[in-house]
């Protein structure tokens, strides 16, 4: 599963580098944009739901890069949520209706990747950022996986939960050690993947 997950971030990272503009946000700010997205998905799912926050990925250099206005002071956040659901849930159905659940502002994207369960890659337009929703079974519990990737941010010292001594970031995805805690994250009301180099 981690290497379909590369596949996507790096499919995404292509599709996207020739975006560019001036503004540049910090870490924190893009990072607080990706767990939001991740929030309001997951109140949009009907019933009783149970997220599960994954260690976070280490932040991910964005550059430098001239066509995104990213330099090497710059990180993307990605945010991996792992949502138990009600086994009443149309899982299929519910991530059929997200993109019109959500309204303007989203739109969908096709990955070229082909799945045999169902999936929706989800690009929102300001800020910018993506998001790719997916049906999961663990244990024989119906659940949702909710990856989020968020636009460049310049990281100010370093990125949030980062000593300095962990500050420079890596260029190529992966995650924390097993033996890492999740970062504390926030819990929606219901109870509880991208990077982007366009910045708005």
């Amino acid at each position: 599963m981690r290497a379909r997950h590369l596949v996507i971030v790096l499919l995404i990272f292509a599709t996207l580098l020739a975006s560019c503009s001036n503004t540049r946000p910090r870490y924190d700010e893009v990072r607080a944009e990706g767990i939001e997205a991740l929030r309001e998905v997951e109140s949009l799912i009907p019933g009783v739901t149970t997220a599960r926050p994954r260690p976070e990925f280490k932040p991910f250099g964005c550059g430098p890069d001239p066509l995104s206005g990213a330099g090497s002071d710059s990180a993307f956040y990605t945010g991996y949520w792992e949502v138990e659901v009600s086994n009443e849930l149309d899982v299929p159905g519910f991530i059929a209706e997200l993109p019109d659940k959500l309204g303007d502002g989203w739109t969908t994207e096709d990955l070229g990747i082909a799945v045999p369960f169902a999936q929706v890659h989800l690009v929102k337009e300001s800020p910018r950022l993506s998001l790719t929703v997916e049906e999961r079974e663990r244990n024989g519990k119906k659940g949702i996986d909710l990856l989020v990737m968020s636009r460049c941010g310049v990281v100010t010292p370093t990125p949030v939960g980062l000593s300095r001594s962990d500050a420079p970031f890596t260029h190529s995805p992966r995650t924390n050690s097993p033996t890492t805690p999740a970062s504390p994250a926030p819990i929606s009301a219901a109870g509880l993947r991208f990077p982007f180099t366009s910045n708005e």
